[in-house]
């Protein structure tokens, strides 16, 4: 047997030994380590390098950002220093999180960083709940220690129930298994560069076989193809030797195990992308150096891996630590360009920087406030300005979903949190050119108020699909890869969910208008607001028939039929048919300004019930959305929709019975 095939094996039998070191640590008597605040150049030089994650190829920051919301549920995390260290309170981002989680994992053990839903969760463990928790906090991986096993025995239980028996957990066994992932999933990235940080001190009498070998794993790799089979045999039937040789090769192989696989920072030595589409994480760039048989192809993993080791042995010395980055992304950056891959890393850190979706927010929200006083004031001034921050918020939504379309190469709508997206852009954008014709700035007020409620909507979708997925640019199921019926089909579909909404809340305006009596002191804006409802409902079915029948022709191209009765399918039809009975019941007489303006606003709920309900059933070819506790939300908005409805009919019975006719003008129902 010669050293890489003994290697190979020891690799496999210590794989059960570094799952078992996974267990509890003893508290380290002084776990803060790091004696400086980061410096934003040294965590900007590792957050450029690119990495493997979810099926993409991503910089490291995006990574950490994800990992650190998943974990905690925020993007900054507060840390309390003790005495003596550079400041008395400290914010770390998620790069600064993963950094220390790398670096300095007996400090990053004790951080408050696991999000714990419900403290009846650790009872159930049998955890000893502090004083200082309230119900939903987060806890430390230390805290937390005296619950693993009990946790990852329940864990395990149940997942296997899961997966033989088609069990369906409780909301409550799956917060179970999301901490047991949680733990997992930190324990990893605190062993992540263990390998690095370790010595491995090559034993004297080995000393002529690695005569340049430093202290470290990555660097004993350099020589291990001096040994020939004939040295192995000798050195084995040494009785001096062997020993030593044998200590070794198991402290080799231990030593390997210690790493995250989330940590995919090699790219593929091939350069067909598809033969070989995957990252390595440095275990398997070990292996993959240990397996090789001539020395020259294993040096493009070497020198990667020796700078992991620089990186690990330089922690305390940021300059050092920025080239020992530099040193790392020198090699694998023109790998990941030779197989024309990473090519978009800075687009998105310059997305990622940018924050666009947030000022989105801050604009629309001082829109609305310049909306209102201008309302009150009567100000030209107030209005303009409330124009522009409305048009600015529109315009932060724009570019972001640009920049996620030419991050992702593939259209902005294929997931729950990027229709949040795309609806609030071209929602509030229809309210905007409603406002142009009428000025008279209350679909301005409406806009920026929608550009409000859906802006908050889509960052509860990114958390949530931090926790879920680990990242919002998710690669799509091998159905939905398929960039020209996704243009066609789930823009056009998801462009009539926007204006189906927008017709909502210009229907629910409207109602309020009437029932406060505004539209008898000014009939004709009642009427010219009556006929912008009844044009964003005609823009919303032309919108929905379209994309309904184009999803019809890629369901016939994908699974050989163009319908098949399918939920999603339903409820897209559901919203066709109601705007149809809207339409030709205006236009047959049967309603008029009043009852279009309820069936618009029943129709909020036909499109909340298509857009989101239909993702909970968990039947049918689009079940590709679901989200835990969305249902509760869903219920409360049907019941606010029915509660406002029921407003109107009591209103209206109240005029009726009050000799009004439905308390409206004959202008008025023209």
């Amino acid at each position: 047997m010669n050293l890489r095939n003994w290697t190979q094996l020891t690799l496999l039998l210590t794989t059960l030994l570094a799952l078992v070191g996974c267990s509890q640590d003893p508290p380290p008597q002084e776990v803060w380590e790091r004696t400086a605040a980061w410096e934003p150049e040294t965590l900007d030089a590792f957050g450029e390098l690119p990495m493997q994650h979810g099926g993409r190829i991503k910089p490291l920051s995006t990574f950490a950002h994800y990992k650190l919301v998943r974990l905690s549920g925020k993007s900054k995390l507060k840390l309390q220093l003790p005495d003596g260290q550079h400041t008395g309170e400290e914010k770390l981002d998620g790069m600064g999180f993963l950094m220390d989680c790398l670096l300095f994992p007996k400090q990053a053990r004790h951080y408050d960083c696991i999000l714990v839903e419900d403290w009846a969760l650790l009872d159930d463990l049998g955890g000893k709940r502090l004083e200082r928790k309230k119900r939903r906090d987060v806890y430390s991986l230390s805290e937390l220690e005296p619950i693993r096993i009990k946790l990852m025995t329940d864990a395990s239980s149940l997942d296997q129930r899961i997966q033989t028996l088609g069990y369906k957990p409780t909301p409550f066994e799956q917060s179970k298994l999301q901490l047991a992932s949680k733990m997992i999933e930190l324990s990893a990235l605190l062993d992540g560069l263990e390998f690095a940080r370790s010595d491995l001190r090559v034993p004297p009498v080995l000393n002529s076989y690695f005569p340049e070998a430093r202290p470290g794993l990555a660097w004993v790799l350099e020589d291990i193809y001096a040994f020939t089979e004939d040295d192995l045999d000798r050195l084995q039937t040494d009785p001096v030797a062997d020993e030593p040789l044998r200590d070794f090769l198991n402290e080799f192989g231990i030593r390997s195990q210690y790493t995250s696989r989330e940590l995919a920072l090699f790219p593929s030595l091939e350069t067909d992308v598809e033969a070989s589409p995957d990252w390595m994480d440095p275990q398997q760039a070990i292996t993959q150096v240990v397996q090789v048989q001539v020395r020259d192809d294993a040096e493009t993993y070497l020198p990667a891996l020796q700078a992991l080791e620089t990186i690990a042995h330089s922690r305390m010395d940021q300059p050092k630590l920025r080239e020992a980055a530099g040193a790392f992304g020198k090699v694998v950056v023109p790998r990941a360009e030779a197989r024309g891959e990473g090519t978009r890393i800075e687009m998105e850190r310059t997305f990622n920087r940018l924050n666009l979706f947030t000022y989105a927010n801050i604009l629309f929200i001082l829109g609305f406030i310049l909306a209102a006083a201008s309302w009150g004031a009567s100000s030209r001034k107030l209005g303009v300005a409330s124009w522009v921050a409305v048009l600015g918020g529109v315009l932060c939504v724009g570019t972001g979903i640009g920049f996620r379309c030419v991050i992702n190469q593939r259209p902005p709508v294929t997931t729950l949190y990027e229709t949040s997206l795309f609806i609030c852009f071209f929602a509030v954008s229809i309210l905007l050119v409603i406002e142009r014709f009428d000025k008279r700035r209350l679909a301005l007020g409406a806009a920026a108020l929608g550009g409000i409620t859906l802006m908050f909507l889509s960052f509860s979708l990114e958390r949530r699909a931090a926790v879920s997925s680990g990242d919002t640019m998710v690669s799509l199921v091998a159905v939905l890869d398929t960039n020209f019926y996704l243009w066609i089909h789930v823009t056009t579909v998801t462009l009539g969910y926007a204006a189906g909404l927008a017709a909502w809340l210009v229907g629910v305006i409207w109602l309020i208008g009437h029932m406060c009596g505004a539209w008898k002191r000014d009939p004709a804006l009642g009427k010219s607001w009556s006929g912008f409802l009844y044009g964003t409902i005609c823009f919303g079915l032309l919108f929905s028939i379209f994309g309904t029948l184009m999803g019809g022709v890629w369901a016939n191209d994908s699974w050989g039929r163009f319908w098949g009765w399918d939920p999603k399918e339903n409820g897209a039809l559901m919203i066709c048919l109601w705007e149809l009975m809207i339409v030709h019941s205006r236009l047959g007489g049967l309603v008029r300004q009043v009852g279009t303006a309820v069936l618009a606003v029943v129709g909020g709920c036909v499109v909340a019930f298509s857009w989101f309900h239909v993702n909970e059933l968990g039947v049918g070819l689009h079940s590709y959305g679901s989200i835990s506790a969305v249902k509760t939300a869903l219920y409360y908005a049907y019941g606010l929709n029915a509660s406002f409805l029921l407003i109107v009919g009591g209103h209206w019975l109240a005029t009726r019975s009050g000799g009004n006719g439905g308390g409206t003008t004959p202008a008025l129902e023209s």
